[in-house]
């Protein structure tokens, strides 16, 4: 196969990945002989790869071998004017092996007239995709010395070719470019590059939402503070997309800015709690996309979290800790909350193998998990949520930041409403609440009935050796016949109480609620007005 053009072409890039402490001298004399031949003799694609080749192998050729001499001379001979990427290889190259390259440099200073030849090429199907992939050598090199070309211009270059190139060598090779280029933009330039790769995955095309979110994820952390919050935001917008490629997308960016946010801290300096905060917000995005209600979502979520996280070898162990603690309940609670396909269960039995990896090497090495939830009272809000609004969300969050745990307990039907099917109202509240921590759904197959005194004592003993607070409006405190009936032991009188207080009814009228009778500790709290009437 090495006697053909595309067989050569194929082994010189295939030995490119060879390590070279495993290339005996025999190995990298042959190989070299064999990439000195065709860049005498092949044509630009044969060419390019053989003084890709010949540069991987310096290293390993003694100086004065016979097959260090074979390569100065085919690199002397090689005509190379009609392509600026050969030039370019053949100027490095050059330089590497002690050569006069001031000849091949006069060609390539011509500036913006050899870069627009290069942006043209790249951009074009026909081009060789090695000699695609040395362009982008080239336009970096560029960008670097300050060229007058123009580093946004070749940014957005390379975000092109992330999108629209045919070879993933060449995609791969434009994204780790476009991240060595972040540092020479102002910070608007990497926002404007940024925001034109966020629209890009809303495409949803399966291409660009493969390729480009590992390197979208890591060039987010080169923007300031503000505008990464912001891009954030967008990202949550497109977890709520109905297209399964987009929200996939989305997850996989913010799995790779949460990989390597530790970063961050020394690019832009800012308080500790932010940064925090902003890592438990992305963990959150990638627990939401873990409740979706399409399969592909929650396979991504899985990978993410598995083979992203606690598999990486760029997130740290305590970093990982960190992670574990925070989102381990939510983790049980979330992938057992919904029926699985069989593809599904192969992505959650692998995800479990990585999390489980990292788990028993923690026992190991620090023993036991601290978690804080353990202390933290219980506060259990029961309802139809049909469906659940920005109302109980406010109330969902107001509870939560008094430094409690909100489970909620869904109603199995209403006899004042004609509710959609519970699991229906339940997935929804799962989803709209699969980002804030402390907050989870009550067992759908403990009924409570507040009426019911066994009920009751049952709901204690689930959370016994904790403080337990009921969660409810002023106006069933006004209205339930639970309330109305007389208070004996273990009735709803004696349970602690949050009473959100609500100043009318559906109707308008006023509500009158007495608190006296309830025997319990009573926490009274009010929603901001634009969430009060929802």
């Amino acid at each position: 196969a090495a006697e053909t053009e595309e067989g050569a072409f194929a082994l010189m890039n295939t030995a490119l990945n060879l390590p070279l402490e495993r290339v005996a001298p025999r190995d990298a004399a042959r190989l070299t002989g064999f990439a000195a031949w065709w860049l005498r003799s092949g044509e630009a694609p044969q060419q390019a790869a053989a003084m890709r080749l010949c540069r991987r192998l310096l290293p390993v050729l003694g100086p004065g071998s016979p097959q260090r001499e074979a390569v100065v001379q085919a690199v002397e001979a090689a005509d190379c004017r009609s392509s600026t990427p050969l030039l370019y290889l053949q100027s490095r190259l050059g330089r590497l092996l002690g050569l006069d390259v001031s000849g091949y440099q006069a060609l390539l200073d011509q500036g913006e007239e050899a870069a627009s030849g290069v942006f043209l090429d790249n951009l074009k199907t026909a081009t060789p995709w090695v000699l695609k992939a040395v362009g982008v050598e080239y336009l970096l090199d560029q960008a670097r010395q300050g060229e007058p070309v123009g580093a946004l211009h070749i940014a957005t270059h390379f975000s092109n070719l992330m999108k629209v190139s045919e070879n993933v060598v060449v995609r791969r090779m434009a994204g780790n470019a476009l991240l060595n280029m972040a540092p020479l933009l102002t910070p608007a330039r990497r926002n404007e590059v940024a925001v034109e790769l966020c629209e890009a995955l809303e495409t949803g095309q399966s291409e660009i939402s493969q390729y480009i979110p590992p390197y979208l994820g890591q060039f987010l952390l080169w923007l300031t503070p503000r505008e990464l919050d912001e891009s954030l935001n967008e990202l949550l917008r497109f977890l709520s997309s109905s297209s399964a490629n987009v929200a996939a997308a989305a997850l996989s960016t913010v799995g790779a800015v949460l990989e390597h946010y530790r970063v961050y801290a020394r690019r832009f300096p800012e308080p500790e709690e932010d940064r925090n905060r902003r890592r438990q917000r992305m963990a959150g995005l990638l627990l939401k996309g873990l409740a979706s209600c399409m399969d592909p979502v929650r396979q991504e979520a899985l990978r993410v979290l598995g083979e992203g996280l606690f598999a990486s070898k760029t997130l740290s162990y305590e970093e990982k800790t960190g992670l574990f603690t925070l989102t381990a309940k939510k983790l049980l609670f979330l992938i057992h909350e919904q029926p699985e396909g069989e593809l599904t269960f192969f992505h959650t039995a692998a995800a479990l193998s990585h999390i489980y990896r990292f788990a028993v090497e923690h026992r190991i090495e620090s023993g036991p998990f601290v978690f804080e939830w353990r202390d933290k009272a219980a506060a259990f809000f029961p309802g139809t949520f049909d469906p659940f609004s920005l109302s109980h969300k406010g109330i969902v969050t107001a509870i939560r930041d008094l430094g409690m745990e909100v489970y909620l307990a869904v109603d199995e039907f209403s006899w004042s409403k004609k509710a959609q099917p519970s699991l229906v109202r339940r997935q929804i509240v799962s989803m709209s609440v699969a980002n804030e921590f402390d907050v989870y759904l009550f067992p759908h197959d403990i009924p409570v009935n507040l009426a019911t005194p066994q009920d009751l004592r049952r709901l204690r003993q689930v959370f016994a050796g904790r403080e337990l607070y009921l969660v409810v409006g002023s106006d069933v405190v006004a209205n339930a016949s639970s309330y109305k009936a007389p208070a004996a032991g273990d009735s709803v009188h004696s349970l602690n109480h949050i009473v959100f207080r609500r100043a009318s009814d559906a109707e308008g009228q006023e509500i009158e609620a007495d608190l006296s009778r309830i025997t319990g500790r009573v926490v009274q709290l009010q929603l901001p007005t634009h969430l009060e009437d929802i």
